[in-house]
């Protein structure tokens, strides 16, 4: 299980996901909704961290607008409102 926490615009959002590439994928879907840039600060296989930068009009350098981190966590520790859904199975 991975949780991606995002923390940007006065909120902060925690998902679980069932891999990195799908943390990963729901992280994107923010950065483009929210027209953030991604500076990796940190990323290995249990681990990533970036900085969510927004260009600011009239400056030269974007502005720091929040951090997103995807961690690995174990299943035991995701609450179950946390998870994600699971797919049914057809009785045996």
């Amino acid at each position: 299980m991975y949780q991606l926490t995002i923390d940007a615009a006065q909120a902060v959002t925690v998902t679980s996901h069932p891999d990195h590439a799908a943390a990963h994928r729901q992280l994107m879907r923010h950065v483009v909704r929210a027209d953030y840039y991604l500076q990796p600060v940190a990323t290995g296989p249990t681990h990533s961290a970036y900085d969510l930068l927004a260009l600011a009009q009239g400056r030269r350098r974007p502005r720091r607008a929040g951090r997103a981190t995807i961690d690995e966590v174990a299943a035991d520790r995701v609450r179950p409102e946390d998870a994600p859904p699971q797919p049914e199975r057809a009785p045996t």
